[in-house]
């Protein structure tokens, strides 16, 4: 399991205009607009539904996310990061999809994940957690290693040809949530 900061443009901005033109609209986002995403792939390569973690006081804030409600798991917080309460309803997920047999989830040492309430949770869970040491989650985490980075790169790769056909084209949470599901669906199960 991993999480990462997902901005609704996942791409520098340019300038993209006619040459000779007097002028050229640019076009921009909060650059540090987004949402948190949580990834949980299993050893066989499936990925779960990914959890989209959004910045608001009450799930009224879950109301920008239109369509896609089936593939993504919402969620919300005050900073819009994760919380003990998220992470236990991740962990009533994993349960299920084991039929409550033991499983081990790798994950970094985020302090929310390390809390007492969570590790005893687990234990309730049949979950065993194993920290990926700090300092080193660029080597030895397995989504930061080998996931989060290519998707947010064939995501750039998507929203550059919509500014290709769509100069004008503006992104908002609900394109970056459909490029982050279409880029899953391209992940290769090997990877």
């Amino acid at each position: 399991m991993d999480e990462t900061h997902w901005k609704i443009t996942n791409k520098n901005i340019n300038v993209i205009g006619i040459i000779g033109s007097e002028n050229r609209p640019v076009i921009c986002s909060n650059p540090k607009e987004g949402f948190t995403s949580i990834f949980i792939i299993s050893l066989d390569g499936n990925i779960s539904k990914p959890v989209i973690i959004l910045k608001g006081k009450t799930a009224r804030c879950l109301n920008k996310i239109k369509g896609n409600s089936d593939k993504i798991n919402k969620k919300f917080s005050n900073s819009g990061w994760i919380t003990e309460e998220i992470i236990k309803s991740i962990f009533d997920d994993i349960n299920v999809a084991v039929n409550n047999e033991k499983s081990i989830l790798i994950l970094d040492k985020y302090p929310v994940h390390t809390t007492d309430n969570v590790k005893e949770y687990a234990k309730l869970k049949k979950i065993s957690l194993i920290y990926v040491p700090t300092g080193r989650t660029g080597q030895n985490h397995p989504l930061d290693v080998a996931v989060n980075g290519p998707l947010k790169m064939a995501v750039q790769k998507i929203e550059k040809q919509e500014y290709i056909n769509d100069p004008f084209y503006k992104p908002n949470i609900n394109n970056s949530i459909g490029y982050l599901l279409e880029s899953i669906n391209n992940f290769k199960r090997e990877t």
